[in-house]
């Protein structure tokens, strides 16, 4: 029997227009991350992530929840961190682990 986490899809890119058409706030959103530059969701849409590109050389990365009205909330963000790789694993881990924590209001 698999775990939980495994059963899990791991979160696929998607575009910055279909990023759009899910979280229309994105100006707001990029107010405080810096411009994002990458864009992932799960299966269903009720979680998004993005990376983005800092101007001092890192990049950050942030998740988003649905709650049960359908917003969707901000559940994690980090900064400055170093690599590429690095900001993506902890992304996806973050946006698994958001999978099962209780929606925000």
């Amino acid at each position: 029997m698999q775990s939980q986490q495994q059963q899990r899809t791991h979160p696929r890119k998607i575009s910055r227009s279909e990023f759009d058409q899910l979280f229309p706030n994105r100006p707001l959103l990029e107010a405080y991350t810096g411009e994002l530059v990458e864009w992932f969701a799960n299966q269903t849409n009720s979680i998004l992530g993005a990376i983005d590109h800092e101007q001092s050389g890192t990049l950050s990365y942030v998740v988003m929840k649905k709650n049960d009205d359908g917003q969707l909330r901000v559940v994690e963000i980090n900064e400055n961190m170093v690599s590429r790789s690095a900001a993506e694993t902890e992304l996806f881990q973050k946006m698994a682990a958001a999978e099962t924590m209780p929606a925000r209001k």
